[in-house]
């Protein structure tokens, strides 16, 4: 039997010149209600007084680790969770502010549900109303991980040993996005997932953000990844050429395309691999993706489209789609 964690949390940061901000950032994990943590926060070789600023504080939680030199997140990310010591790892951002209640609820919520071993939270913008909420339950994010990302990775809590036991870790074959990829094997490894349907993190939006500066290898690398997860789960049924059609926009003509979604979702009805109901939505999203907004297509080529290519009760799952964004 192994030895109970020292603490309930590991709260990992790592910081790379991150002088501006880090301030803030310490602050709110620093005040949270919930106070059985280590801080592990991680200098990737600064060049700014980010460590001035760390070595500023006099509190005992914080843990303050320098790599040698500057090794990029994926590293940093990897080493802390080899050395994390809690029963659970909470993501943190240098730049991001987590509310004070954030750790006390992922805990609880942790504790009342022993069968999830990765939890997100909603998150705000901030100085902006606006806020972002992913899917909640374990079928959802299943499925919203087909198309995109499901959590916010700072507000993300982890199980160690579900993460250690399965040996999922950061992969640097897939730099600017790792996150989505380890969200992605750890769905492939049944591990199950689950966002609080609570804004309990401020992001930081800010120029110099490698989404902004890496955006089209970042999207490449995300094409990748979810042909991988759909091959995962498909690749026996149907062959890779179909797979990649599943995820192109405008490359593959409609007939074709509406054909490969009806095979899609015969595949996932007979096998049960994603929840119907959820699915369905998602192929929803992929028929809205491959009408051009410039390009309307009349209800008669659209009846003759369908009715030549697909199943009646595919047709029918269309038809409670808004038609109105694909026809005239």
């Amino acid at each position: 039997m192994s030895n109970p964690s020292p603490y309930t949390v590991s709260v990992l940061m790592p910081a790379f010149n991150a002088a501006e901000h880090i301030r803030e950032a310490m602050d709110s994990i620093l005040g949270q209600t919930f106070t059985d943590f280590e801080f592990l926060i991680i200098n990737d070789g600064s060049t700014d007084n980010t460590v001035d600023i760390i070595n500023g504080y006099d509190d005992p939680r914080i843990k303050l680790i320098h790599n040698d030199g500057n090794k990029g997140l994926i590293y940093s990310l990897n080493y802390g969770l080899e050395v994390a010591q809690g029963k659970y790892i909470a993501r943190m951002d240098a730049d991001d502010i987590a509310l004070d209640r954030r750790l006390e609820k992922q805990v609880r919520f942790f504790e009342n549900n022993p069968d999830i071993s990765i939890l997100g939270t909603a998150f705000i913008f901030m100085g902006t109303p606006h806020e972002i909420h992913h899917p909640n339950y374990n079928e959802e994010i299943r499925i919203k991980l087909l198309d995109d990302g499901a959590f916010a990775h700072p507000t993300v809590m982890m199980r160690k040993d579900s993460i250690d036991l399965n040996n999922i870790r950061y992969n640097a074959d897939y730099k600017y996005i790792e996150d989505y990829q380890f969200w992605v094997e750890a769905a492939t490894k049944n591990l199950k997932m689950a966002n609080l349907d609570e804004v309990l993190l401020q992001y930081r939006q800010h120029s110099n953000q490698v989404s902004s500066q890496k955006y089209q290898e970042q999207e490449e690398t995300k094409q990748r990844i979810k042909l991988e997860y759909l091959s995962h789960y498909f690749g026996e049924y149907m062959s890779t050429d179909e797979l990649i059609s599943v995820n192109k926009c405008f490359d593959v003509d409609l007939p074709s395309k509406i054909a490969i979604l009806d095979k899609l979702s015969k595949t996932n009805n007979r096998y049960n691999l994603f929840y119907k109901k959820y699915f369905g939505r998602y192929i929803n999203i992929l028929i809205y993706r491959n009408v051009p907004k410039d390009r309307l297509i009349s209800l008669k080529e659209f009846l003759r489209v369908i009715r030549n290519n697909v199943s009646l009760k595919f047709i029918t799952v269309l038809f409670k789609i808004n038609i109105k964004k694909l026809v005239s």
